[in-house]
């Protein structure tokens, strides 16, 4: 800018130069001399306005303009740069975004492959959805756990089997034995109201409701029924979940050494018909001890 103001100054000196020679050999006629000379004038006192802005620092309202020019620059670039960074982050999170959906979509495939469609702690699952399930069944139940006494609490058990088994449903339990040297294993004493006399005591309570459950289906049973109803108990192997299969429906919940029941995670599987997956794993281990203790 400061070069450009002295470049204009040396132009309009030389041409106030130039207008002042001419009113000078002009000085035969009067007007055009006055005329030259007014014009030399104001050029040279342009030129002499410019020095003397330039010496006390420069014209305010050019200093204003370069200022705001490079205020106008300085924002220019800041924004560039903060373009920068937008982009920069957006694409950051686009890899981010992306890589959760590609974990995403493998754990989709993981659970289609395995079957499960549900995961979450036991307790979470309550007894109206345990009983729901059971009383919806049309053709199969498997019940596999310690003592399964929570299913024999579940609101109108007793009565909603009768109905199943009359409906053609088989049912089959299968609960611990208390002569099975695993008895035990997955008993805790350390946990609050966990002994391994109170898991006894349960047992037989719990065998002991089954029993009259099998007593009363076969007096009622009828003959053109085909619906069963078998309690077995685990002398040999070990059980180590609970499981609910419910027709193409499987609901396991595994047994952890420090923790209950309620806190322990909990499976939703379904059965698929095309290739083997987790719901035919934990249907072979059942039928496996189920023969076993035949």
């Amino acid at each position: 800018m400061k070069k450009r103001t002295l470049q204009a100054s040396g132009i309009f000196l030389i041409i106030g130069a130039l207008l002042l020679a001419l009113a000078f050999f002009l000085q035969t006629n009067a007007f055009l001399s006055s005329a030259f000379f007014n014009a030399a004038f104001v050029m040279l006192a342009v030129v002499i306005l410019n020095l003397l802005w330039a010496l006390l620092g420069g014209e305010p309202v050019s200093n204003a303009i370069e200022q705001l020019t490079e205020s106008f620059q300085n924002i220019d670039a800041k924004l560039q740069q903060s373009f920068k960074n937008v982009d920069a982050r957006l694409e950051q999170t686009f890899q981010v975004v992306d890589a959760k959906l590609q974990e995403s979509f493998q754990i989709l495939k993981q659970s289609n492959e395995t079957g499960v469609v549900g995961l979450s702690l036991s307790g979470k699952f309550s007894r109206n959805e345990w009983g729901e399930r059971l009383r919806n069944s049309q053709q199969q139940v498997d019940l596999m756990g310690y003592t399964l006494l929570t299913w024999i609490k579940t609101t109108n058990f007793e009565n909603e089997v009768l109905k199943l088994v009359q409906k053609g449903v088989r049912i089959r339990i299968l609960i611990l034995d208390e002569i099975n040297p695993h008895f035990d294993s997955f008993i805790n004493s350390h946990l609050a109201g966990t002994s391994i006399e109170r898991t006894r005591s349960e047992l037989k309570d719990a065998r002991k409701e089954f029993e009259n459950i099998k007593q009363k289906i076969q007096v009622a049973k009828t003959a053109i029924s085909s619906g069963d109803f078998e309690l077995r108990t685990a002398k040999e192997g070990l059980i180590t979940c609970n499981i609910c299969r419910t027709d193409s429906t499987m609901i396991v919940v595994s047994y952890m050494y420090w923790q209950k029941a309620v806190t322990s995670p909990l499976l939703l599987i379904l059965q698929s018909q095309e290739e083997p997956n987790l719901f035919q794993a934990y249907q072979e281990e059942f039928d496996r001890l189920w023969e076993l203790n035949a």
